[in-house]
């Protein structure tokens, strides 16, 4: 037999019933309480892996949006100045002047100032890249070499600042 409480049945023997029976007894339900604790008991027992490893694939994807969260617009940027070292490592008879226009481009997103960037509003260190990006742009032909530099300077950058607001610089 098993070993829940056993307990006759309410109220008296069936019409039906055989005369003289005396042991008939019926099994009680557990308690709401106790049946949710069974379940939930085999539940963890049969599918503890799984839930293990969603809920660690959780903890990295929360972790991850709050990395990229930190600094994406130094993310997107670096990602698009490498691509621009990629073009005018592959092309650079005709890439400076595109490269030019979309670092542009890159720069005034990256500092939320579209269409173009303030240069007054901008950190020191910046100003003497955007003033070295314009004389490549708009002077003598400059060689590769000279465009690749600045796309290294200007991406150590973004790793060492943080974009400058204006709206909460201006006084």
């Amino acid at each position: 037999m098993s070993s829940d409480v056993l307990i006759h049945p309410p109220g008296g023997l069936p019409e039906g019933s055989p005369k003289g029976l005396v042991d008939v007894w019926m099994n009680t339900q557990a308690p709401v309480a106790e049946q949710a604790r069974a379940a939930l008991v085999d539940a963890i027992h049969t599918h503890a892996f799984g839930l293990v490893f969603w809920a660690f694939v959780l903890v990295v994807l929360i972790g991850f949006g709050l990395w990229f969260w930190r600094d994406w617009r130094g993310y997107l940027l670096r990602w698009q100045i490498r691509r621009m070292q990629r073009l005018l490592q592959r092309d650079p008879l005709n890439a400076p002047e595109p490269v030019g226009a979309a670092l542009m481009w890159a720069l005034a997103r990256y500092f939320r100032m579209r269409p173009s960037v303030d240069r007054r509003a901008l950190p020191p260190e910046w100003q003497m890249q955007i003033g070295a990006l314009d004389t490549l742009r708009f002077g003598p032909v400059a060689p590769t070499a000279d465009w690749l530099t600045l796309l290294d300077d200007l991406s150590a950058l973004t790793r060492d600042h943080s974009p400058i607001h204006p709206q909460a610089t201006s006084s």
